[in-house]
């Protein structure tokens, strides 16, 4: 949009806007015939006269003589920067219904382009081409022409040039000159790119969703999801029946049941992932769960004393060649049980939650040869181990390790011709040194039962049991020892 200064009889062609270019020197005019390229006086509302209309009454359009003048824009002077409030003209009388912008729009904007050209390195700057600046003697002849009409006014003319990188501007002021560059992409400075989340992936690539056992690519997963490999898993599924009413497969029946023992997430959330009810998947875990225990009962037994021996780790021949068994108690938390007399038996004082408590016993060699049923939180290790039935497999000669928690089985212990191996009490708060070497030794082997039961407790089901399962606790804790037994064993075997 050029600056046009024509003769005094010429007037704005806004609506209301008495302004004439013999009226005041300030004012300015410049083509509104260009400046339809840049608005949309219809989106924009600017709506000019319907007074400015022809004799016929018909609509007033702008002929290449029309003007516009500068107070009709922020500032009083026309911008050629498209992020300018005053690169169109945006102040009209009230009959536009247009709400008029502030001065304070400018002054933002100025400053954004101080900073941006602060931001932008010296280097950067200097990057005008001299072919740009070479392109200003296209315009300077017409340039003098405008300076030599209207040499009495303040600022006698101005001129762009825009590049593809930047825009050029001189202003002639009396008798000096100003120049400004800006950038011209200035997209890039006030707009911050789309971000897009990494996890959502490509947009064109084809989304997938779980789709039960088919969503499993490799063995990693399997074991991820379901805490077993593929080779226990195709041993499990031989004992999974056909179940012809069933929306399920084999494969995902057996897939939902271990999910749940391995994740420990709600039925609700199984129902989400495998597209079944709730209900439904209850009661698919409860009855595979029954079949597994059942079908797997032999896989947890008491080993002949022969089989112990051939099989005894190196750390055990050195000090415990007849050492059968290792023992500890272990808690699993559970919800709030719906009856007081429940609250009363499982409340735990050690945990200070509701607890469910279980005897396991190991070999040497780490393998799991004995689980007791649930117990109480408040029932203590000595008596859920007299209680359990465990010492009537003991025989003559059998050493049986344990912590300090458990001295009330001593005497049974001691009535079948057996030895209970535990670290030595401290007298008066301390220990002699035979009685720290005896400590550190039956701790260094008595560890491995610490270990197994962590084995058992990566299945999240047992990191707090609802009330709902409470009646297949048993089952549940038996399954994941099997699923432990069959894991790699957790001493290597020497060399």
């Amino acid at each position: 949009m050029s600056k046009i200064r024509g003769k005094s009889h010429q007037i704005c062609c806004a609506v209301n806007c008495t302004n004439t270019q013999s009226k005041t020197e300030s004012i300015k005019f410049f083509d509104f015939h260009l400046s339809l390229m840049i608005l949309n006086k219809e989106e924009n509302g600017y709506m000019l006269s319907n007074e400015k209309s022809n004799a016929d009454n018909k609509q007033w359009e702008p002929t290449p003589y029309s003007r516009i003048c500068s107070a009709h824009f922020i500032g009083g002077q026309y911008s050629k920067h498209p992020q300018s409030p005053a690169y169109s003209p945006t102040l009209f009388p009230v009959i536009y219904k247009q709400s008029n912008l502030s001065k304070d729009n400018i002054d933002c904007f100025n400053r954004h382009i101080k900073r941006s050209i602060h931001n932008c390195s010296t280097s950067a700057v200097s990057t005008i081409d001299t072919n740009i600046l070479h392109e200003s003697d296209n315009f300077t002849e017409s340039q003098s022409n405008s300076y030599s009409l209207c040499k009495n006014v303040a600022i006698q003319c101005s001129s762009v040039i825009v590049s593809d990188t930047f825009e050029f501007s001189c202003e002639f002021f009396n008798n000096s000159v100003s120049t400004q560059a800006n950038i011209v992409n200035v997209e890039t400075l006030y707009f911050k790119p789309v971000m897009v989340d990494a996890s959502v992936g490509c947009v064109d690539s084809a989304l997938e969703y779980f789709c039960g056992y088919q969503s499993i690519k490799n063995e990693k997963h399997l074991i991820s999801i379901a805490g077993i490999n593929q080779e226990i898993f195709n041993l499990f599924l031989t004992y999974v029946p056909e179940q012809y009413h069933s929306k399920k497969s084999r494969e995902d029946r057996l897939l939902l049941c271990l999910v749940k023992i391995k994740l420990g997430i709600t039925f609700t959330a199984v129902s989400i992932f495998f597209k079944l009810h709730r209900s439904t998947c209850s009661r698919i875990f409860k009855s595979l769960l029954s079949i597994l225990v059942s079908k797997t009962k032999s896989f947890i037994f008491w080993p002949s004393k022969q089989s112990i021996i051939s099989t005894l780790p190196m750390a055990f021949k050195l000090y415990y060649l007849n050492c059968r068994a290792i023992i500890d108690c272990t808690e699993i938390k559970t919800e709030q049980p719906p009856n007081v007399n429940q609250r009363d038996f499982m409340y735990s004082n050690y945990k200070s939650a509701y607890t469910c408590k279980f005897l396991i016993v190991i070999a040497p060699n780490g393998m799991i040869t004995f689980l007791s049923k649930a117990y109480g939180g408040r029932s203590s290790d000595s008596f859920i181990t007299n209680d359990s039935g465990f010492l009537n497999l003991l025989e003559p000669g059998d050493e049986i390790m344990a912590d300090k928690g458990f001295p009330g089985i001593k005497t049974a212990v001691g009535e079948n011709n057996s030895v209970l191996v535990m670290p030595p009490f401290m007298h008066n708060g301390t220990l002699t040194q035979d009685e720290i070497i005896n400590t550190y030794q039956i701790a260094s082997v008595r560890i491995h039962v610490e270990r197994s039961i962590q084995r058992i407790k990566i299945y999240n089901i047992l990191q707090k049991i609802p009330t709902e399962l409470l009646e297949c606790i048993d089952k549940i804790v038996f399954l994941c020892c099997v699923m432990t037994n069959l894991q790699p064993p957790t001493i290597k075997a020497p060399l």
